[in-house]
């Protein structure tokens, strides 16, 4: 029996993508078909175009696509988190519509994956973007390597194969899916990078602006607001013992009240963020194909 790879394809507002994707994807497993059976599953984020029409096209003629659509945006993380749960493969893997990441990639992912690693990701060797948002990117992944018990690859994104073994350890209950790559690699035992060089895109457009990405990359950082806590702490500590051996009591009182009305704002922070993301994900109402509800 043939093993089934899962194309899990998170998207919002794609409809120039849509059909483009689905025909390099088939043309790729046109080639491996005597090892691998594949599905495609589109995980469609509430857009506001053509998307989910042309998916329904795409359906019709291939029964090996899928999809799986949300009642409202609940941002790219949570949708793919969701394709992945969904996903029935024996491995899935993780790709943007865009074709920015190479289909022709995953032979070599494939490959890794055959030789035992449980998670296999792209790391990105060039960049399309301007210098500062590049500066920026990189060190996020510096800050959350630091921030984290396991060290994140730097340019990595979510260009990935993940084993079943690894999605099975997911759970909607514990997991924060914020950043959704990072929680593949808490779950993973055998994890592997591949470089490639990524493509640029040629139809649609970007959902990741600078903004976004700020954004995105905060809300993770404060989940780890105990690393930070820790790091202010011991930057502040020297300041406030200076003081007080100077008597300069006013000045180390200010440094204390400041320090512990900073600690109180990112708990609380954290505490509003796990609670409205484990909001949005009981609210959440999933459809299938058939429209039943997930």
């Amino acid at each position: 029996m043939k093993k089934i790879i899962s194309i899990c394809i998170p998207v919002f507002n794609e409809e120039d993508n849509i059909n483009i994707v689905t025909k390099e994807i088939e043309s790729f497993f046109l080639k491996i078909h005597k090892s691998y059976d594949y599905e495609i599953i589109f995980s469609n984020n509430c857009s506001s175009d053509k998307t989910l029409e042309i998916i329904d096209q795409c359906k019709k003629k291939n029964n090996k696509i899928r999809s799986i659509n949300f009642d409202k945006n609940i941002g790219y993380d949570l949708s793919v988190y969701f394709n992945l749960l969904n996903s029935k493969g024996n491995a899935s893997i993780v790709i943007d519509c865009d074709l920015q990441d190479p289909i022709e990639k995953i032979k070599f992912f494939i490959k890794k994956w055959e030789a035992g690693h449980d998670l296999i990701y792209g790391i990105r060797l060039n960049k399309y973007e301007n210098f500062f948002f590049y500066f920026w990117r990189k060190l996020f992944y510096v800050i959350l390597s630091l921030f984290s018990k396991r060290r994140y690859p730097l340019y990595a994104g979510d260009f990935r194969l993940i084993d079943r073994s690894v999605i099975n350890k997911f759970n909607i209950k514990e997991d924060i899916p914020i950043y959704t790559r990072c929680i593949s690699y808490d779950h993973s035992i055998n994890s592997v990078g591949i470089d490639y060089f990524r493509n640029l895109r040629t139809k649609g457009k970007s959902k990741f602006s600078f903004y976004n990405s700020l954004k995105y990359a905060f809300k993770f950082i404060l989940l780890k607001t105990t690393f930070i806590n820790f790091i202010i702490f011991i930057i502040i500590f020297p300041i406030v013992l200076l003081n007080g051996l100077n008597n300069n009591f006013t000045l180390m009182y200010f440094y204390i009240i400041l320090y512990i009305i900073f600690t109180s704002l990112t708990i609380l922070y954290k505490i509003h963020l796990i609670k409205s993301q484990k909001k949005i994900c009981n609210e959440l109402i999933i459809k299938d194909e058939q429209n039943n509800i997930i």
